[in-house]
């Protein structure tokens, strides 16, 4: 009787992470596709002077920062405990990375911010 209570709720974990993982996938997919258009519409209607504005520093900040979480959505669909314990430092050696970058520009490059 134990081990059917066992079966059925490592079905039904199974069933609740397929269900988030099509989630995970749509958002990032829509992510990508966001992001492409976002970028491509601003600097069209904004104009070449956009690079240089503060805007564009902020936005991409605030880009680079979602961007870099996007592995560990993607960690987190993976079946393979030991392929998503991978995925996962992977993604903190990113997110990581990341942020040293963005504090770099904020702490060394003061005209890049």
């Amino acid at each position: 009787m134990t081990e059917n209570n066992t079966i059925e709720n490592q079905n039904e974990i199974n069933s609740i992470k397929k269900d988030y993982g099509d989630i995970i996938i749509i958002l990032v997919v829509g992510w990508m596709c966001f992001s492409q258009i976002f970028w491509m519409a601003l600097s069209f209607f904004v104009g070449i002077n956009f690079y240089s504005s503060s805007l564009f520093k902020i936005t991409n900040i605030l880009m680079s920062i979602i961007g870099a979480i996007i592995p560990f959505a993607l960690a987190f669909i993976m079946k393979d405990k030991t392929k998503q314990v991978i995925v996962f430092i992977i993604a903190g050696f990113y997110l990581l990375y990341t942020f040293g970058a963005i504090a770099y520009k904020f702490l060394f490059l003061p005209n890049v911010l």
